[in-house]
């Protein structure tokens, strides 16, 4: 295994064990404030300071880490459902179903993804992770779409299909025995890249103040500790590193996952 293949496996496994254990990790629960050491130095009740009302800013890190994990695994999970479901059918259904799937992809396509989340969680006032999954998901299943297509393009006049099709086999059993399986590989590395941009999008939503509201965000903790950098430099360092370190190691695994599925990628 390569280096960055070990680091990138190594950083995800440790964030997604982090967020599923954070309520027995963190000292304190999620939402916990002590207002009587707003600001206050590290210590031993709170080994790494406070926010200025209170929050502890280990149990902070820690709950964030759960809140980008719920985020980046739903955002990809209904991208990746939906655009399954509208790839295949405008693939293997092609003319006119085809034309209309395609287009309307292309519709969300056209549309800055970032700055369309933006816009839709400042008009329904945010507030929750339910609308920050909601808002990355209105275009996030456009890109899945069109690869999922392209791939069942490329699948579906090849020998084995055909000879399916010949021998009776059903357009269903066609779909899931023999053409989903030679499209898994792509969009298993897609939805790899596209957990980092989620849980990068999210970070941002959090950082202007159109994050969830009901629990604690490695952007809001990243604001805060902007605003508040001379007084607590940890609280924008340790944020900003717990992004960067999440984006970096999705990312070094997806390049992983990218070599090892790509059939184009083997032949180089």
């Amino acid at each position: 295994m390569r280096p960055g293949t070990l680091l990138g496996t190594a950083l995800v496994v440790l964030w997604f064990a982090v967020a599923a254990a954070s309520p027995w990790l963190a000292p304190y629960p999620d939402g916990h404030r002590d207002l009587t050491a707003p600001l206050a130095a590290p210590s031993k009740a709170h080994r790494l300071g406070t926010t200025e009302d209170g929050t502890d800013v280990l149990s902070a890190l820690i709950h964030g880490a759960r809140s980008a994990a719920i985020v980046g695994v739903a955002t990809v999970a209904v991208s990746v459902g939906l655009g399954l479901c509208i790839g295949l059918i405008a693939g293997w259904r092609g003319g006119a179903t085809d034309l209309l799937l395609m287009t309307l992809t292309e519709m969300f396509l056209a549309f800055p993804g970032f700055l369309l989340a933006l816009l839709i969680v400042f008009v329904s006032g945010g507030g929750s992770l339910l609308s920050v999954v909601v808002a990355l998901n209105v275009t996030g299943w456009a890109g899945f779409a069109r690869l999922v297509r392209a791939q069942v393009l490329s699948v579906k006049g090849l020998d084995f299909i055909v000879a399916s099709k010949a021998l009776g086999a059903s357009t269903q059993r066609l779909l899931f025995r023999h053409v989903l399986p030679n499209v898994i590989g792509p969009v298993t590395v897609q939805a790899t890249f596209a957990l980092a941009g989620a849980v990068l999008a999210e970070a941002s939503l959090s950082f202007l103040g159109l994050g969830p509201a009901d629990t604690v965000s490695w952007g809001a903790l990243l604001d805060e500790g902007a605003v508040l950098f001379l007084k607590t430099p940890q609280l924008a360092l340790l944020s900003g590193g717990a992004v960067a370190l999440t984006v970096l190691g999705v990312n070094l695994l997806g390049d992983a996952l990218r070599d090892r599925l790509d059939p184009r990628s083997l032949q180089r």
